[in-house]
């Protein structure tokens, strides 16, 4: 349904809409601001800017998919409800997770799902939306993803082909990312989202193993305590385990991260990358949920 308004067009329909959010983005920017010598509050914002290019450039083919951007919320959307499209919404979601912890060490959590969603097109207020199907991806976001993965809702994940696009871990989907390094390799054949097929693009896995390296120490750098902390700690553990958990489902050993939890100075929980010579910590090493 779409009716002409004096700020442009207004549309409310079913549509199938992706949310994500940059996880640590308070932090950073509280603590850009105490030096203000580094201007990392500026760089920080031009990150964010750099990973919406990013996004732009992911769905440029897709004429039916829009996108917008608000502080570190990223809005994705198309009124067509198609698996085709759910399936290229997903896909794309997929390639901005990896370039986000990739090219800026961000970490990413969202959600994926359909329903009756308001928009404005072609006036003064063609950045607002809202709707059911909003407050669904923000539900899915902010209260069932709780790691840095991008929740697809059950509706979405029945009616796309999505082979290992898609891990399902009690009764919760979720992007499986790094099919994304397996869908350059080839776009002409639905093979590389085959659970368990052999894994053949080493560098951009290592990559991703790097980042996440990096990403991790940059944490631990954080003048953080307490049950925040414990929240930080848990994601980076949970991102770790999910390179590893694909590293084991894609023959992809060698580019596997050891780590295990320990103690440190203050008595924090930390994570400590293993150099082959460490003896773990006295904290069990955690596993990725599902793998």
């Amino acid at each position: 349904m779409a009716e002409r308004k004096a700020g442009g067009m207004s549309v409310f329909k079913n549509a199938t809409i992706a949310m994500a959010d940059v996880l640590g983005s308070r932090n950073y920017i509280k603590n850009a601001g105490k030096d203000p010598k580094t201007d990392a509050e500026r760089h920080y914002a031009e990150m964010l800017h750099n990973l919406m290019a990013d996004a732009v450039s992911l769905f440029e083919d897709s004429e039916d998919i829009s996108l917008k951007a608000f502080s570190d919320n990223f809005i994705i959307y198309s009124e067509d409800n198609s698996p085709n499209t759910a399936k290229r919404i997903v896909q794309g979601m997929a390639g901005l997770q990896y370039n986000a912890i990739c090219k800026y060490g961000l970490l990413l959590r969202g959600g994926i799902t359909e329903g009756k969603m308001y928009w404005s097109e072609d006036g003064a207020y063609d950045d607002f939306v809202t709707g059911k199907a909003l407050l669904r991806a923000h539900e899915l976001e902010s209260e069932i993803a709780v790691y840095p993965r991008i929740i697809v809702d059950g509706p979405v994940a029945d009616k796309i082909d999505a082979g290992g696009l898609v891990v399902r871990n009690e009764n919760i989907f979720f992007i499986n990312y790094l099919t994304y390094t397996k869908l350059q390799e080839t776009s002409d054949s639905p093979a590389p989202y085959a659970e368990d097929s052999p894994y053949e693009n080493g560098g951009m896995i290592a990559d991703h193993a790097s980042a996440l390296k990096k990403h991790v120490s940059e944490d631990l750098g954080l003048n953080i305590k307490g049950h925040e902390w414990d929240s930080i700690r848990d994601k980076d553990v949970w991102a770790l385990a999910y390179h590893n958990y694909f590293c084991g489902r894609h023959s992809a050993d060698a580019y596997r991260i050891d780590f295990s939890e320990t103690y440190d100075d203050t008595d924090r929980i930390v994570i400590r990358i293993e150099d082959g010579n460490s003896d773990g910590g006295r904290v069990q090493r955690r596993r990725f949920p599902g793998g």
